[in-house]
């Protein structure tokens, strides 16, 4: 009897590695280090905490006096918090800023009220905080990592533009949530493998370079082969 061989699977190495992944993402991995954004002098790396938090203050204050909010500030403040927090804590310690924005997201989708329809998954105020810790969540992430965050982050835009309260067309705002999700996570991944484990920028390699050979130098001192050619008999001494 001749002997069926079957045909390698090649997704299911990939299969098995998502898990891994997600879990990974949501609880195992840690963020330890220093971010590579992050500068070394103190007064600049106070520099930039203090533009992450103005940056969330003028988004949640000009989201929640505007009139396309339907709520008032105390309950956008509190749905809205854990996406303000997730930007500033993004900058220290980028997993777990971005798992405090996942929280964000879920009670912006369920406790708010509806928009007018058509409804976006999320609405612009939204893509403003969470663009920057996927993209600082890849960025300083290993990339077992970063595949957890894209596979959580787009699980979630598809339940929430599912089973949210609000009249989303999935057939429109669908792909472009996820264009806006991967487009920060590749943007990141990106750099993030540019970036040397040291700490110090790893630049690309085109291609390699021929290198000169160097100049030989003899040594010049007393017995030496440069000078025990010559023909005087008290070089070599």
């Amino acid at each position: 009897m001749t002997e069926v061989r079957s045909t390698p699977r090649w997704w299911l190495p990939m299969l098995r590695a998502v898990p891994r992944a997600v879990a990974a993402a949501l609880w195992t991995a840690v963020d330890t280090g220093r971010p590579p954004w992050r500068p070394r002098r103190r007064r600049w790396d106070r520099a930039l905490l203090l533009v992450a938090v103005v940056y969330a203050f003028v988004i949640a204050t000009t989201t929640s006096g505007s009139g396309e909010q339907r709520v008032s500030g105390g309950l956008f403040t509190l749905c809205a918090a854990p996406l303000l927090l997730g930007l500033v804590l993004a900058l220290r310690r980028p997993l777990d800023g971005w798992r405090l924005s996942l929280l964000g997201l879920v009670l912006t989708g369920y406790v708010l009220p509806p928009p007018p329809a058509p409804a976006p998954v999320l609405e612009g105020w939204q893509w403003l905080l969470r663009c920057p810790v996927l993209l600082a969540a890849a960025w300083a992430s290993a990339r077992r990592v970063s595949v957890g965050v894209a596979v959580v982050s787009l699980v979630l835009v598809t339940v929430l533009g599912a089973t949210t309260p609000w009249p989303v067309d999935l057939r429109l705002t669908l792909p472009i949530a996820y264009v806006g999700v991967l487009a920060p996570l590749v943007v990141g991944g990106s750099l993030g493998a540019r970036w040397a484990p040291g700490g110090r920028w790893r630049p690309s390699r085109p291609g390699r370079r021929r290198r000169r050979p160097r100049a030989v130098r003899w040594p010049s001192g007393r017995g030496s082969p440069a000078r025990c050619t010559t023909s005087s008999p008290t070089t070599c001494r």
